[in-house]
Order: structure tokens, then sequence, then C-alpha cells
């Protein structure tokens, strides 16, 4: 499971798509189609650079007026199956496995 001290990245093998402002992403290793609404748009760019968990709650709450508590209660789960479906990984980890 992630934490707040989780530095966290894109992962490369991912395609994308701007859809008028949503994002659609095709991942190289398993063939699979993701759609990313505003927000979901907005951690993917973020993520074009290794970031920690808590300074990309920090980034979402200026952009999105929301609480960090709220922020962090909605963003894990999404964080955690992007993380499963191999669309982000963690950074210290991702030198490994290059």
């Amino acid at each position: 499971m992630l934490n707040s001290s989780s530095i966290i990245v894109r992962t490369n093998k991912i395609i994308t798509a701007d859809m008028d402002g949503d994002t659609a992403l095709m991942s190289v290793n398993n063939g699979a189609y993701y759609g990313l609404g505003k927000v979901g748009t907005a951690i993917w760019n973020e993520l074009a650079a290794p970031l920690t968990v808590a300074a990309l709650i920090e980034k979402l709450c200026q952009r999105f007026a929301v609480s960090a508590t709220q922020c962090e209660q909605d963003i894990q789960p999404f964080l955690g199956d992007m993380l499963a479906e191999k669309l982000i990984e963690l950074a210290n980890e991702k030198s490994s496995n290059n």
C-alpha cells in the first residue's frame, strides 16, 4: 500500500491521448485501455516526474480546493488501482526494473 512518503511516477510503456480535457491510456504491457476524467488526468499529468504521495495531495488540494484528508481518502484507492494495473510505479523500484 502507498503511504504519504511513497514516491510514485508514471510507467513508461503507456500510450496516451488527450480527449478534450480527459485522458485515454493504453497499456503496452497488458493491452488494456483506461479513461481518466478531470481529476485522474490532473494526477496523471503530475506524475510525469517522480513525486511523493504527500506532494501530489498538496498539489491537488491547491488545484481543486479540497481538504488534504478528503483528497487522500479519494485518491488512495485510485492510486492503488493504478499501481495494480502497472500504470504507475514506485520510483525506487523503477530503477531496479529497467
